[in-house]
């Protein structure tokens, strides 16, 4: 059984049709009980409008797609909180974390959404989550929209063995710093993504923070810092992007995540029916929303 079909089997199993259609116009913000986790949800837009799925990357939260969302009107854009991430549950403690399970989690989501179909907007570990959906499910996406990101990061199948022999060697992960107030915490935040402006920093913080006793420490799961145990080969992830049967648009920053250019050339070329935009601007640019990203968006989706 090849990669492809057996991510769609396990995904399969978690399918729950029963449940119905969540959300009616006055709907803003929402949670998602999807399987053992609850998700955290936002709604924007024209609920009558074309299904939308905006997923963020990772440590980041759906704060990361509000901006673009609110430019998207004529769409329902429901963004989420990854597991783990935002104002979302986080995986049961002595669970490993495994890339794969995010798209396990998309699919129940749109379950739980009640989509049969949906355009997916996906930021950097988003978009590599989007193209696994893609390439799994093509039925369920009938557009894919990427930003600095084309598929996941992945090892050499030489590399395998020593990955999984250092991942589990650093299984401890330390205990989050509590932070007396949330003025040294944005102070802590800011200095992490030193390249976004004010403005993004503020979208992203307002769900960066979970307040316990003490102060404040940062939501997302501490895990995620932890080297993943497994990677796909890049043979893998070329057959998921192969798989990808919808139009595509991938988007790069011209100030963005590095990435290796035979690597990423190769990857474009496996999508049947992609488009490559370039545009000015860091890894977070849908942040930022210039009209020379917005403009080809629309025009893209159809608006």
């Amino acid at each position: 059984m090849d990669a492809v079909q057996a991510l769609a089997n396990r995904c399969f199993t978690t399918y729950t049709p029963q449940y119905p259609p969540l959300r009616d116009a006055t709907m803003k913000e929402f949670q998602l009980d999807v399987g053992s986790h609850t998700i955290a949800a936002r709604a924007f837009g024209d609920p009558a409008g074309e299904p939308t799925l905006a997923i963020h990357g990772w440590l980041d939260n759906l704060g990361s797609m509000s901006a673009l969302a609110a430019r998207l009107p004529e769409l329902n854009v429901v963004a989420v909180d990854l597991v783990g991430h935002g104002r979302s549950s986080h995986r049961p403690l002595g669970a490993r974390l495994h890339f794969v399970d995010y798209v396990a989690d998309i699919v129940q989501i749109l379950n739980r959404l009640g989509w049969d179909r949906c355009t997916y907007l996906g930021h950097s570990m988003g978009a590599g989550v989007g193209t696994l959906l893609a390439g799994s499910f093509p039925h369920r996406v009938r557009s894919l929209v990427l930003f600095e990101g084309l598929g996941p990061t992945t090892t050499s199948a030489e590399g395998a063995p020593k990955r999984l022999a250092d991942s589990l060697k650093a299984e401890t992960f330390r205990v989050p710093r509590v932070y007396p107030d949330k003025q040294e915490a944005f102070a802590k935040f800011r200095d992490s993504r030193s390249w976004l402006s004010d403005e993004p920093l503020e979208r992203l913080f307002e769900r960066a923070l979970r307040e316990v006793d003490g102060g404040w420490v940062f939501a997302h799961d501490p895990r995620l810092r932890l080297p993943s145990i497994l990677q796909m080969t890049e043979s893998m992830v070329l057959g998921f992007l192969n798989a990808i049967a919808c139009p595509t648009l991938v988007v790069s920053a011209t100030r963005g995540w590095p990435h290796d250019a035979e690597q990423m050339s190769h990857r474009l070329q496996a999508i049947k029916n992609h488009t490559h935009l370039i545009v000015e601007g860091n890894h977070h640019l849908h942040m930022e929303v210039s009209d020379a990203l917005l403009l080809p968006l629309r025009g893209f989706l159809g608006l």
